[in-house]
């Protein structure tokens, strides 16, 4: 069987990476062919080279669009929507001809289009009538949480979205938003993969808080800091990811003035150096739609606290794996209920039981219901 997959990004997280988990166990299988359409050069394309894949590099182009910043005039924003949309278009007339082409060579059996925020995939695969799997991982459309806007209308956007033969998402949350968003009801949850095992899992001394994932008011790196300094000023914290959104150059302004209590590390691609630097793990994520980061967490042994919000409830059981909060505050007040010889004996079973949890991710067991339900649809 030979499965083509289109990735929107060239970029080594989130969507990209979680394909690639998936990818990877099922070229184990010598019965699978797996090729790969990405955009650009970039760190997909360096791991593609390593794990010995083949792959064509195409333009892609997304149909999303940046959200008009405050204070920016609703002129000025109007003009670069227009613009946006006629790059949009022009995109897709010159590239459709060369993708219809060039994929009705390869000839696949399955094309899996790897995002809602680049459709081209899903085109071309109707023209070609080549059975496809749109693999959606974020809430477009939305106006809350991640806020991803598109250049057209929503009705348009889940015509197009509905053109796919099977339809998947990570999470009961991002289902349910596709239903309200779309009135498509056939989304199947299928969680991502993640193949990651740990060299190291050891415990480090309390309390090294540490965040994962691009610096965004999304993400809530500054608001965790702040709350940090109030309630335990004694603690650390470490931070992989970077932005240079106003957020983010907020967060830079503040740490700088604290560098005994707040490090940071920009993008790091091992996960154990990054796993290893903290004891705790805080998602502080507004509406996320699985929670990767959570999960590898948790395999490393780390204690996980993530916002009572989006998918991440779907994954941390409050005071059985992890905690839940839904506000930063909340964390601290945990932490100091469990102050004790006692509740830190309750905290290493928790840790234990979230270590134990996270394995049913793991790619060979994804893998397995991935193609069932590609099996079972007719």
């Amino acid at each position: 069987m030979k499965i083509l997959v289109y990735s929107h990004s060239a970029s080594f997280y989130g969507a990209p990476k979680s394909i690639l988990d998936l990818t990877n166990e099922l070229k184990k299988d010598n019965r699978y062919e797996i090729i790969y359409i990405i955009p650009e050069q970039g760190q997909l394309e360096k791991r593609l080279i390593q794990e010995k894949y083949n792959y064509l590099i195409l333009p892609n182009p997304q149909w999303i669009v940046s959200e008009r910043p405050r204070n920016y005039s609703q002129w000025y924003y109007f003009k670069y929507l227009a613009k946006s949309l006629y790059f949009f278009l022009s995109s897709m007339h010159t590239t459709y001809r060369t993708h219809t082409q060039i994929v009705s060579e390869v000839n696949p059996d399955l094309i899996i289009v790897n995002t809602s925020v680049a459709p081209l995939g899903l085109y071309v695969s109707r023209w070609l009538k080549i059975k496809s799997v749109l693999w959606m991982r974020e809430p477009i459309c939305n106006k809350m949480g991640w806020r991803v806007p598109t250049l057209f209308p929503r009705m348009y956007v889940g015509h197009v979205l509905n053109k796919a033969d099977l339809v998947l998402g990570p999470s009961k949350y991002l289902k349910d938003y596709v239903e309200r968003a779309f009135g498509i009801s056939r989304m199947q949850v299928l969680p991502n993969a993640i193949d990651f095992i740990p060299k190291l899992s050891k415990e480090l001394p309390a309390y090294k808080f540490g965040m994962v994932g691009s610096i965004s008011e999304r993400k809530g790196q500054l608001d965790f800091f702040m709350a940090m300094l109030k309630h335990m000023p004694e603690a650390n914290l470490i931070i992989y990811g970077a932005g240079t959104n106003d957020y983010a150059q907020k967060l830079y302004k503040i740490a700088s003035k604290y560098p005994e209590k707040i490090n940071m590390y920009g993008y790091e691609s091992d996960l154990n150096k990054i796993y290893s630097s903290f004891d705790i793990y805080v998602n502080m994520g507004i509406d996320e739609t699985f929670g990767r980061t959570t999960v590898e967490a948790m395999r490393a042994g780390r204690l996980v606290f993530g916002r009572r919000s989006g998918a991440t409830p779907e994954i941390i059981k409050n005071g059985e794996n992890g905690f839940l909060f839904d506000k930063a505050d909340e964390v601290f007040e945990i932490l100091k209920k469990y102050d004790t010889d006692e509740g830190f004996k309750q905290l290493s079973i928790i840790r234990e039981r979230g270590k134990n949890d996270s394995l049913k991710y793991l790619p060979e067991s994804i893998i397995k219901k991935f193609m069932t339900i590609v099996k079972n649809h007719k």
